[in-house]
């Protein structure tokens, strides 16, 4: 089981040293934001809303989905990850190569699915924390 899908993104996880996720079926980039804040008042003009940013930012949590595969050493990581109180190093790269980010995260959740044409599928959760880096 060594296919990469996701249609060419490049999911890693920290097993000694950054590793490919094997059999990954579907994931995404994390969600970049920022938290804003609402500062309306009864000045604000025409009464429109008005905000500002608080200057916190985070990726935001996303899903992975695999062909499940605990003996796989990537999948077992995530299950030892998940076990874990800290953080593991991660990183995703586009089908292009033109952006990979790379970031901490905690497993959240690892849902296992109803086997379909016997194969078992696995959604993973991974919630960044602290700042990511692209390159």
């Amino acid at each position: 089981m060594s296919e990469q899908g996701a249609f060419g993104t490049i999911l890693k996880i920290n097993t000694g040293t950054l590793t490919l996720v094997v059999s990954v079926e579907e994931v995404s980039f994390p969600v970049q934001s920022k938290v804003i804040d609402e500062v309306t008042s009864h000045d604000s003009p025409s009464g429109y809303y008005e905000a500002i940013s608080v200057g916190v930012r985070r990726a935001e949590p996303f899903d992975a989905l695999v062909t499940w595969d605990v003996a796989q050493a990537t999948h077992a990581q995530f299950v030892t990850s998940f076990n874990a109180d800290t953080a593991i190093g991660m990183s995703i790269e586009d089908p292009g190569g033109a952006e990979v980010m790379s970031f901490s995260a905690h497993i959240e959740s690892i849902a296992r699915l109803t086997p379909l044409k016997n194969a078992l599928r696995a959604r993973i959760r991974i919630h960044p924390t602290g700042a990511a880096t692209i390159t």
